[in-house]
């Protein structure tokens, strides 16, 4: 499970988003940037810009215990079909059952196009 929190110091321009895998750490930012650098400000989602494409790779990192390969192949589709969906003003909640599910998604449309 992965769970996006958004704080806010009371002022809208200086927001900051956390986000924890289900064991309670936090995505390490810095672990992702040094595999792609999208979003060295940090992670965010409802959108599909550089944050969430930032936040699917290191989502998926953590998921695949580290492995970059697989990460890579998949985290671009991720974004497209998990991140940029999520509520963008709003903490959410992925469960491991709709991270899977969504790789799967995407592994049968790959198979699909080959």
């Amino acid at each position: 499970m992965y769970t996006g929190k958004i704080i806010n110091d009371g002022v809208i321009k200086d927001v900051d988003r956390i986000v924890t895998n289900g064991k309670g750490k936090r995505l390490n930012l810095q672990a992702s940037l040094t595999v792609v650098n999208h979003s060295p400000t940090g992670f965010c989602w409802g959108y599909s810009g550089s944050g969430p494409a930032q936040l699917a790779l290191a989502i998926l990192l953590d998921h695949f215990n580290g492995d970059r390969e697989r990460a890579l192949s998949l985290y671009q589709d991720f974004k497209s079909k998990a991140i940029a969906g999520l509520p963008m003003d709003s903490d959410f909640v992925l469960t491991d059952e709709q991270v899977e599910s969504t790789i799967s998604e995407i592994d049968v449309d790959r198979m699909k196009r080959a």
